[in-house]
């Protein structure tokens, strides 16, 4: 998946937009999924900080994963 389906995913779900961000600057309390070079980021922001920090070499790991975190909170 990438990520325009997993946009898609996410909104026929019905996950808060203020639970994430997808490329954007983070928000307090919130995963975040971001590109940076040639590596997918995905982390916990809060407080200022990043927790538990993954990386992935591909998009759709990344959102699959991204996804996968979002879900176990709903």
């Amino acid at each position: 998946m990438k990520i325009a389906e997993l946009k898609e995913v996410l909104d026929a779900e019905g996950i808060n937009k203020a639970d994430y961000r997808i490329d954007e600057p983070p928000g307090e309390s919130t995963w975040c999924l971001k590109k940076q070079g040639k590596v997918w980021l995905v982390y916990w922001f809060e407080r200022g900080e990043r927790f538990d920090l993954q990386r992935f070499s591909s998009e759709e790991a990344a959102c699959e994963y991204f996804l996968n975190q979002l879900r176990s909170k709903y």
